[in-house]
């Protein structure tokens, strides 16, 4: 069995899905994985809570547990000033790749962890979810590209969640990639219990109501008016539809006091399994603004709607729509194609042909395309 030690690309969190955190999951059936957990203060932002969070993982002492098949490792973590906190956070992690005799270590925090210099006999695969900061209008910026220069010039293998990523790796750094998508718990997904969907439809006041939902994290990104704005122009076409947003943002507070009223709900985070609730939407969205940064992403939600049978409208962005799934329709970020586009989908069905095309998203089929990287 290989011991692997895995640093996600975000502090583990029980109301958002991170990528590495359920590769972590999928790998720990076959190997020894530790996983590398820090604090980050989501949801509303505050002075207090990011120095509470700071603070806490500067003190905090190392110690190891286990978490369902998962080995915990926690140490102290720096998070600024950023030149300080990666030398810091790496000289912890040497140590624990030194004690734990770690085989391999997969980084998706490159600008807050470094691959230590020192530690030998272990592969080294750097994981970008995401399209790193192309900007130089701040310090935060310079550092995070000098800082993951130097991770993928290091890095044995690299692993990147789109083509569009791995050919900005090719262009910018000159190191090939291997493209890893992101994935689902299938067998949660399609283990939905209808009873349990018509309970939280019932909680919510959505009995026999036509639901429109989002789910997922709630940041700057997603076009919250631009959806609110369609669905009451639906509305006076479809009574009985509602607008349901599931997930934390900063800004809650602000979107329930613009934009909550007649069937438009906002729930904030989901402690738990969040699988029951694609069972209560009828239509997902996504309707994130498009940018590059966007263009190249690979979003889990996706792969989510479809492993729930679920329709979806969303915003064209370029990775998304090179999948070509059946089950998506994707319409351009103004108020006329997003009332057409949902309207299209008013008692539109799932196909059972469409099922296979989430099989290889499995997290299990995903984390056997990490193994082929070892």
């Amino acid at each position: 069995m290989k011991k692997i030690l895995i640093i996600p690309h975000h502090p583990a969190n029980d109301k958002i899905k991170v990528r590495l955190v359920e590769v972590a999951k999928a790998l720990a059936h076959k190997d020894i994985v530790y996983l590398v957990r820090w604090q980050a203060s989501w949801g509303k932002y505050s002075l207090f809570r990011r120095v509470a969070s700071t603070l806490g993982d500067a003190l905090r002492p190392k110690k190891k547990y286990k978490e369902g098949n998962l080995r915990i490792i926690e140490f102290p973590v720096f998070h600024r000033p950023l030149a300080l906190a990666v030398g810091q956070n790496s000289f912890w992690l040497e140590r624990v790749i030194q004690e734990e005799n770690i085989d391999i270590v997969i980084n998706g925090s490159y600008y807050l962890f470094r691959a230590p210099k020192k530690a030998k006999g272990f592969r080294y695969l750097l994981d970008l979810a995401d399209l790193p900061v192309i900007s130089s209008e701040s310090d935060f910026d310079e550092f995070v590209q000098r800082q993951i220069k130097k991770e993928i010039l290091k890095a044995e293998a690299i692993s990147v969640v789109s083509y569009g990523l791995k050919d900005y790796v090719k262009a910018n750094y000159n190191r090939q990639a291997e493209v890893i998508p992101n994935g689902v718990d299938l067998e949660k997904m399609r283990a939905i219990d209808p009873k349990e969907t018509h309970y939280l439809r019932r909680r919510l006041g959505l009995e026999s109501k036509w639901v429109i939902g989002y789910i997922g994290y709630i940041g700057s990104w997603v076009n919250v008016e631009l959806v609110v704005s369609a669905f009451r122009q639906l509305k006076s076409q479809l009574k009985n539809a509602a607008l349901l947003w599931i997930g934390m943002s900063p800004q809650l507070d602000s979107l329930k006091k613009r934009f909550a009223g007649e069937d438009i709900i906002f729930t904030g985070g989901i402690p738990g399994d969040i699988e029951p609730y694609f069972g209560v939407v009828d239509v997902g969205i996504i309707p994130h603004r498009v940018s590059f940064f966007q263009d190249l992403a690979f979003h889990i939600k996706f792969v989510e709607y479809a492993a729930a049978r679920r329709w979806v409208v969303a915003t064209p962005m370029q990775q998304m729509q090179q999948l070509n799934f059946p089950n998506v329709v994707f319409a351009k970020e103004n108020i006329s194609d997003w009332v057409v586009a949902l309207k299209e989908l008013k008692g539109k069905l799932w196909q059972p042909e469409w099922d296979d095309i989430v099989e290889d998203y499995d997290w299990k089929n995903i984390a056997q395309k990490f193994n082929l990287l070892f």
